[in-house]
């Protein structure tokens, strides 16, 4: 009989692959395999991927597969888009050390978190703000609204992208792209304290024009034809004094 001398190389010998993985996943789960039949005992496998943290020893019997469950970084995927990503765990057996590459995916999925906070009276402010909690690029679109005249003391954070007039409202639209981990807040805010400051001063204007006005003595003056004594004719003039206040000293020339 001949007797075949193999000399067999982790890298060969052992296939590694994952399940996919979703945006609330916690764990991943690591499939390990033995492809020959051949026995490999207390090998160590430590993880070099910033996605999750392992470390561990085990034994393989020829064509074994075992399956580890592996804790996930979850702030390692804060911010990353859909797609495969790649993973890499090194190996370390008595004789040799060697690198397992494989790949998983991160299937997308949409999630959107929205906040609405309105306050104040004199001063109103509305805050509309969304962050993209999935791992897709989301198209969001924001529309607020403000009434004819409000609008004249309304001012934004953030210029709106098309300004509409419906109804006798003015319809104010957002639209934007949001990557994952990415959030965008818009504020609008009503003044109406220049609507008040507005309405004392034409008030203080009127006031003085109408003080300015009026004066401390008015004459009125009546004129009519008369017959004197000669029968001719003549002019009969009757002045009447009006006093706002006590006046001295009045001369009529």
């Amino acid at each position: 009989e001949n007797l075949i001398i193999r000399n067999l190389k982790l890298k060969d010998a052992l296939g590694i692959s994952s399940e996919d993985i979703y945006l609330n996943s916690t764990k991943i789960k690591i499939y390990l395999k033995n492809k020959e039949n051949f026995k490999f005992e207390n090998l160590s496998i430590e993880s070099l991927s910033n996605f999750f943290k392992f470390s561990k020893k085990i034994s393989l019997e020829p064509y074994e597969e075992k399956i580890l469950e592996v804790n996930l970084n979850k702030d390692s995927l804060k911010g990353l888009n859909a797609g495969f990503y790649s993973a890499d765990f090194l190996l370390i057996s008595k004789k040799e050390k060697t690198d397992l590459h494989f790949t998983f995916s991160f299937l997308p999925e949409t999630s959107i978190k929205k906040e609405e906070i309105s306050s104040g009276f004199l001063i109103k402010k509305e805050i509309i703000k969304k962050e993209n909690k999935g791992n897709v690029i989301s198209k969001e679109q924001t529309i607020l609204s403000r009434g004819i005249i409000s609008r004249l003391f309304t001012s934004f954070n953030s210029p709106p992208d098309i300004v509409e007039r419906k109804a006798g409202k003015i319809f104010y639209t957002w639209n934007y792209d949001l990557s994952p981990g990415q959030s965008k807040t818009i504020i609008m805010k009503t003044n109406w304290s220049y609507l008040i400051f507005l309405i004392i001063f034409m008030a203080g204007i009127l006031y003085l024009v109408k003080k300015s006005s009026n004066k401390d003595l008015r004459i009125n003056k009546r004129v009519s034809y008369v017959k004197t004594k000669g029968k001719e004719f003549a002019l009969k003039v009757i002045l009447i004094i009006h006093a706002e206040k006590e006046v001295e000293k009045v001369s009529i020339i």
